[in-house]
């Protein structure tokens, strides 16, 4: 019988390290640091311990300088773009982790990996070692053989032997140089033969040996132009071939320095925590290593779908069962999906039966049970109701609080996250249950718990009900509005054509810039890849050169704001011609609600078409108003609270007009003095210092010079000094400990703020001084909300909250109580939270929204 061979694992690290890179998204650290390169090759060192069980093991980088290669050829790789910063600084961490579980790692100053890779592979190959080769590179197929095998580092587990290198090229791994020679390589921008392609090489591999055979038997090359071709590159392919060559770099390596050890466990644990792959570190516990039995789980392939059992309840018995045993647990994770129930109240087990509201009403109805969702707020539209049990768990809120930057927030996309599980589709509730553990644990230990549970959770039912009430519309009023708009842009039309000199298409960028910079002879602002710009920012600027770009303006905004709410709202509404807006909490990354069919956020405020537009929102029973409740300039009295500087406070104390006091401050001049256009300025200042505002940014908005913009910032500053400092301890927070903080403890991390591309720096830390204040302004509006709603709830108030938009609540109510709700509204609101200076809302009623400004 002959002896099995030993194996020798080979990595290419480069490789795999990019690979996870793209594959793997939105991985970050608690303080904002990038991690999914290194997670998706931490799962690669699980499955090498786990599945592969290799004898010797070792890895292999590229180093940062030129090596032989480029020097031979100046244009070797020149056409690859750099690492992403945010891979580049995960590769020393990478290196760290497979260093703490002592697995041996080389890269020599000169040579590629593929190289070291060679010299290993080969030696492993004279120590009578099976060889396998895990690389995204098909240079390495060069070294395939019966004792040296490829694994594809882009197909999971895909192993190119022989036989498998001659299916997909058509040729022998021996000829695979040749093949290079000929074809090129794209990826490295080795030349090749021109005009030749992989089907071609192939073709000529197969009737010749090989680079040399070809030459020495060019006349018995068929086709002609083929034959000119080769003459004509034949220099280029020798000198193809010669950079395609993988050598022996001068290396001193024993192959007993691949023997595979046991990791440094305490090292792997400590590198695993800091950067918080949580359930890898707690299935490192369980390896051998450990002293705990090796699990068999498959960390790694993405196709291999989690195991869980779903069962189908169906008969009356089997439901009382599943109710009783999660009575007895006293907990349960619950999702409502298309009209089906899914339960689990263990791990990896769950069930599912049709959704029936009274059947169900007993589990949510008791409080000694906690309930586990994902996605609370549609439960509850769905069900129609609020659940009055022990405690309720949205596991996606608590995944957004802990990363609210990441945009997309799936089950199986968070349960992978923080479990390393790929549950099937429709299974994640096995794993729900498991994922709360973890996330309220991250919720304790990032001090989110006490937003998560005083605002985020509370706000669910609140945001239900809003949805479910709907606002009402005046639908003969949006009809004869949209015909008004539409005679206004055929009025529009008709002035375009006329400046233009005639008819074109103004929907079409190519056409308006022929007539703006072609006929008209108007400057070119900024261009695109297919021409002159004609965006907002370009007709603005162009609008005092030509009376045209304003009419363009106009009529651009009147088609978008027909299009998106006067012609679309109808289609929206429900036979009580109600609108049913969908408010998203995870949509922002500074905790601002947006809206989803319609996005009412985006209704202008201040034009008269946006007031045209507001006038359609109507109250939903006849003799009942409508209210609106609007913050006054909260951001503002948030720096103040946060800068602690005397003339904000001061203004804010006394109730004075803080735009008029920033213009005297600014201009140097009486209060009493100041101009419309001189507050006008200043409140523009005001408001430009709480976003970042920049003497470039400052110029563009007032259509004033750098150097006058930037005097006003300074002078700003020079008469604000606790806003300059504020605005300095704020970058300096974020450097210090990668996040900012809100007044009432959210977070918002900040990793590029040392980063070292000018723009995506300055836009960190443009973000550092704006999200405590923009996210303390979104905490006190929901948690005003949330008082606001359990009061009325509490004292059985007949009105009801509909919508929230911006820093402003619109309810609704009788109009016998609207003096009332007034004042409740008014009082709760401003009194939520206490600042350092007074907070001010702004309380209104009318038969519609418009009425109410």
């Amino acid at each position: 019988m002959t002896e099995k061979k030993k194996k020798l694992f080979l990595i290419d690290g480069n490789s795999y390290l990019y690979r996870s890179y793209y594959a793997i998204k939105n991985l970050r650290t608690r303080k904002g640091a990038p991690t999914n390169a290194v997670f998706g090759f931490a799962r690669l060192l699980f499955r090498i311990i786990k599945v592969y069980k290799p004898d010797y093991l070792a890895f292999a980088f590229d180093t940062k300088g030129p090596t032989f290669r480029h020097l031979a050829f100046k244009d070797y790789k020149a056409h690859r773009e750099p690492p992403p910063e945010e891979l580049i600084i995960q590769m020393p961490v990478t290196k760290d982790l497979i260093k703490s579980f002592n697995m041996p790692s080389f890269e020599l100053q000169g040579y590629e990996a593929d190289d070291i890779i060679t010299y290993l592979a080969k030696k492993g190959e004279k120590s009578g070692l099976s060889v396998t080769i895990l690389t995204g590179d098909k240079d390495l197929l060069q070294l395939v053989n019966d004792n040296i095998q490829i694994m594809s580092a882009h197909k999971d587990d895909y192993i190119y032997d022989s036989e498998k290198v001659k299916e997909k090229y058509g040729i022998t791994p021996l000829q695979m140089i040749d093949f290079l020679a000929l074809l090129g390589d794209a990826s490295d921008n080795i030349p090749g033969v021109d005009g030749i392609g992989e089907k071609t090489a192939s073709e000529l591999l197969k009737e010749f040996k090989g680079l040399d055979d070809i030459y020495a038997n060019i006349e018995k090359v068929k086709s002609d132009k083929l034959r000119e071709k080769l003459l004509k590159g034949r220099e280029s392919a020798y000198f193809s071939r010669q950079l395609a060559t993988l050598i022996e770099p001068p290396l001193e390596i024993k192959i007993e320095d691949l023997l595979v050890k046991d990791p440094d466990v305490n090292a792997v644990i400590s590198k695993l925590g800091e950067l918080e792959f949580t359930s890898l570190r707690e299935e490192f516990r369980k390896l051998k290593y450990v002293s705990a039995p090796a699990v068999e789980i498959d960390l790694f392939s993405e196709e291999v779908k989690e195991k869980s059992n779903i069962s189908e309840l169906k008969n009356k018995e089997e439901i009382k069962e599943l109710f009783n045993n999660i009575i007895t647990h006293k907990k349960a994770a619950v999702r409502l999906k298309a009209g089906k129930i899914y339960f689990s109240y263990a791990d990896k087990s769950g069930s599912v039966l049709d959704f029936d509201k009274t059947s169900t009403e007993g589990i949510f109805s008791d409080n000694n049970i906690s309930l586990t969702f994902f996605d609370y707020k549609n439960f509850l539209r769905e069900y129609n109701g609020e659940i009055p049990v022990k405690e309720v768990f949205d596991c996606l809120l608590a995944a957004y609080l802990l990363n609210p930057d990441r945009g997309s927030y799936t089950p199986a996309e968070i349960i992978f996250r923080y479990l390393s599980k790929n549950p099937a589709e429709n299974e994640e509730i096995c794993f729900l249950l498991a994922l709360q553990e973890i996330l309220k644990k991250e919720l304790a230990g990032q001090n989110l718990l006490p937003l998560f549970e005083n605002i985020e959770m509370p706000l669910v039912p609140v945001l239900a009900s809003m949805e479910k009430a709907g606002i009402k519309l005046d639908l003969p009023y949006l009809k004869k509005l949209s015909v008004e708009i539409e005679k206004k842009l055929e009025g529009l039309v008709k002035n375009i054509y006329e400046l233009a000199g005639g008819e074109f298409n103004i929907n079409s960028p190519q056409q308006l810039g022929k007539i703006l910079f072609e006929k008209l002879k108007l400057p070119v602002i900024k261009k695109t890849k297919t021409g002159a710009s004609t965006d907002v920012e370009v007709l603005e600027e162009l609008s005092g050169k030509s009376p045209l770009p304003a009419f363009l303006l106009e009529y651009r905004q009147l088609t978008k704001l027909k299009n998106t709410y006067i012609d679309a709202l109808p289609l929206l509404a429900d036979k009580e011609n109600k609108i049913h807006t969908s408010f998203d909490q995870t949509g922002t990354a500074t905790g601002r609600l947006s809206s989803l069919n319609p996005n009412i956020q985006n209704i202008p405020v201040r034009t008269e078409i946006g007031k045209e537009i507001r006038r359609a929102f109507i109250a939903s029973e006849k003799g009942w108003k409508i209210i609106s409740a609007d913050y006054s300039q909260i951001e503002l009295r948030i720096l103040a609270h946060f800068s602690g500087d005397a003339n904000l406070l001061d203004a804010f104390k006394k109730d004075e007009d803080v735009h008029s006091r920033t213009a005297s401050e600014i201009f140097n001049m009486e209060k009493a003095a100041v101009t419309g256009d001189e507050r006008r300025i200043a409140k523009t200042v005001n408001f430009g210092i709480i976003y970042g505002i920049s003497a470039f940014g400052l110029a563009k908005q007032l259509k004033i010079s750098r150097t006058e913009a930037q005097k006003y910032i300074d002078s700003y500053l020079k008469n604000y000094t606790g806003v300059e400092k504020f605005i300095k301890d704020s970058k300096e927070k974020a450097r210090k400990s990668g996040f900012v903080e809100t007044l009432l403890g959210r977070k918002r991390y900040i990793p590029d703020i040392d980063s070292s591309n000018k723009n995506t720096r300055e836009f960190a830390e443009r973000v550092a001084i704006n999200a405590p204040i923009q996210g303390s302004a979104s905490d006190i509006i929901k948690l005003a909300m949330v008082k606001l709603y359990c009061i009325m709830k509490k004292e059985d108030f007949k009105g009801r909250l509909l919508l929230q938009v911006h820093d402003e609540l619109i309810l609704e109510c009788p109009e016998k109580d609207v003096e009332s709700l007034k004042i409740l509204v008014k009082e709760t609101m401003e009194n939520v939270v206490k600042l350092k200076v007074p907070v001010k809302v702004d309380v209104s009623s009318g038969d519609n929204w418009c009425e109410c400004k």
